[in-house]
């Protein structure tokens, strides 16, 4: 690939995908994205009428190899200058001392049951957040037929539940919150963008989705604590009836705060 010149590249589609990307965005490229908000602060055009040079990929196997972040790298140019960051979008409105709650959902794009963990749990862990004296704010975004939970919402505090807040929006909330609780998704790489700590519950798909390979050793200081099956299934398959039982959650989850 020749870098002498702007260069045109289309990145993967899901919002978490779109995060991973930008350590490895150069400045005068062009963009072919979903999610232009998340480079506003970068040297790029977006959605040029160009030919993408490059389209990135990735598929359990090159994870396995790697990580997800390794796995996006292997299509763009090395950087000595890797960073891992996000737009300062300001904080967002009226909200102080919040928590907040990704539950577990089924998307019709990218149906991977298997990596959600049991919605009982983000249950239980909304239960011991709101005892505790935090504001729990729920987001997900049901579409009938594309998207919608797997299980039963928790019961928080405030509902986004539909989609509701736009991507500023939506990172601004995680940027000014106390704790992020969910399992595998978008919210992790937008958690470690902003230094945000984040509570991972997890269901199974581990060979993908274990903490080792949705981060990376040159993201400064993860804030992270980790709930995982008793028996974490390995597997890196979308659908599998993998065993997301955790014993003793709630003092685990519990300890977790602590």
């Amino acid at each position: 690939m020749d870098m002498s010149r702007p260069t045109c590249v289309r990145i993967l589609n899901g919002l978490g995908d779109s995060i991973y990307h930008r350590p490895f965005i150069q400045q005068g490229w062009c963009l072919h994205t979903r999610y232009p908000e998340l480079f506003r602060d970068l040297d790029v055009t977006f959605n040029c009428g160009g030919d993408p040079q490059v389209k990135t990929s990735y598929t359990s196997r090159t994870i396995a190899l790697t990580n997800t972040i390794g796995a996006i790298e292997r299509w763009l140019p090395k950087t000595d200058n890797f960073k891992f960051d996000l737009p300062d979008y300001g904080e967002f409105p009226n909200l102080e001392n919040y928590v907040v709650i990704r539950p577990p959902m089924i998307r019709k794009d990218f149906y991977a049951p298997s990596r959600n963990p049991k919605s009982e749990y983000l249950q239980e862990a909304n239960r011991i957040l709101q005892e505790a004296g935090y504001t729990t704010v729920g987001v997900a975004y049901q579409r009938a037929g594309l998207e919608y939970p797997d299980g039963t919402l928790p019961d928080v505090h405030i509902r986004y539940y539909d989609g509701e807040l736009d991507i500023p929006q939506l990172m601004s909330l995680v940027a000014g919150a106390k704790v992020v609780v969910g399992g595998p998704g978008w919210q992790v790489p937008t958690a470690l963008a902003y230094g945000v700590p984040i509570t991972m519950i997890y269901g199974g798909m581990g060979g993908c989705n274990r903490w080792e390979k949705l981060t990376d050793p040159r993201i400064k200081e993860p804030r992270i604590e980790i709930i995982e099956p008793d028996n974490f299934c390995r597997c890196s398959k979308l659908e599998h009836n993998c065993n997301k039982e955790i014993s003793d959650f709630a003092r685990k989850f519990s300890a977790c705060l602590n």
